[in-house]
């Protein structure tokens, strides 16, 4: 089961859960939803195929591509984005939503006027003040819906803070409330962290409820205070991809630079390779060199070998040590020499 479809099993389960429904619409918006469309999207223009229902018109989306080709039982033109920008979309066209249709347990139909809804909610702007706090304190009194809720939106915040501390906070006019203060926050990344706090508190059902927010360098007094009596929050940090292994094997794509000094006639390949030119290029031949040695590393191309007086150039494609070209007698040593 999706994320939706377990949202949708619970809302269904209490019908009278006005918290369950607000947290229904809260993973539709925060979801990636496909849009059948009438034919393919022209640039940024995009033209949903739209089915009427008791007389009512119904955009169509799904949660996962496969979903759509079962419902359409052919490939289908589709869109992809969020539920959030959808609902901005269709805002004001008397235009509903069919969410997976027949086709996952999740299948529901959403009126014009609640996809009207939900566009006006998630563009509701917090409001920017000005405030000193004056004292922090642990947070007291706060639903665990609303503790659980900005678990779940900050989860999603990547990248965007280091981290977050709630905690109780007196302000110098005399105002008390809670305070998420987030820290080392990028630059930029304030109003859409600020957002996201706006719509875990309203999708988290508490009504007449408040939460300030504030950003704080890891170097100012009151961080020391909301880590020792504040309630912490880890935001994640982006995947980095680890760069990939040594090229263990010959391409025929060249780059630029390789394929200039081919034609400039300082390098040639070696005869018999499957590919005119190498993948990269570790530095020229040095056709002449008093020793004709090059430093070798996995995966580069090595230039100014001894054979024959000549600039040939050889990969080395291998991480092992001692690898053995056949048929040619070069000894390729990773991180060495190439003799």
């Amino acid at each position: 089961m999706t994320a939706l479809d377990q949202a949708h099993a619970v809302m269904e389960a209490a019908p009278g859960d006005d918290a369950a429904r607000l947290r229904f619409y809260d993973c539709l918006a925060s979801t990636e939803l496909f849009l059948l469309l009438e034919s393919e999207a022209d640039g940024d223009r995009i033209s949903p195929q739209i089915f009427p229902v008791e007389g009512q018109q119904f955009a169509l989306v799904f949660d996962r591509e496969e979903r759509l080709t079962a419902f359409a039982g052919r490939i289908s033109p589709y869109a992809a984005l969020s539920g959030r920008a959808l609902a901005g979309m269709l805002a004001g066209q008397a235009i509903g939503l069919g969410v997976n249709l027949d086709v996952a347990p999740s299948s529901i139909l959403i009126e014009a006027e609640a996809v009207g809804w939900l566009a006006d909610t998630l563009d509701h702007a917090p409001d920017e003040m000005e405030a000193r706090p004056a004292e922090i304190s642990a947070p007291k009194g706060l639903p665990e819906a609303l503790i659980a809720a900005l678990d779940a939106k900050l989860a999603g915040a990547v990248g965007m803070a280091k981290l977050a501390y709630l905690a109780g906070v007196s302000y110098e006019d005399g105002r008390q409330g809670h305070l998420l203060g987030f820290v080392g926050a990028d630059k930029g990344a304030e109003p859409a962290l600020a957002q996201a706090v706006a719509e875990a508190l309203t999708f988290s059902g508490i009504e007449a409820g408040s939460l300030d927010v504030a950003f704080f360098n890891a170097s100012e007094p009151i961080c020391a205070s909301l880590a020792r009596l504040g309630l912490r929050f880890d935001l994640p940090e982006p995947v980095v991809e680890k760069p990939r292994g040594p090229n263990r094997g010959w391409t025929r794509t060249a780059r630029p630079d390789c394929a200039d000094a081919l034609a400039a006639g300082r390098v040639r390949p070696l005869r018999g390779s499957p590919c005119p030119a190498l993948p990269r290029v570790w530095g020229l031949a040095r056709a002449g060199a008093a020793r004709g040695v090059s430093v070798a590393r996995p995966g580069f191309c090595v230039f100014g070998t001894r054979r024959r007086g000549k600039g040939s150039a050889i990969c080395v494609n291998s991480p092992d040590h001692g690898r053995q070209d056949a048929g040619r007698g070069h000894r390729f040593r990773p991180g060495g020499y190439c003799r």
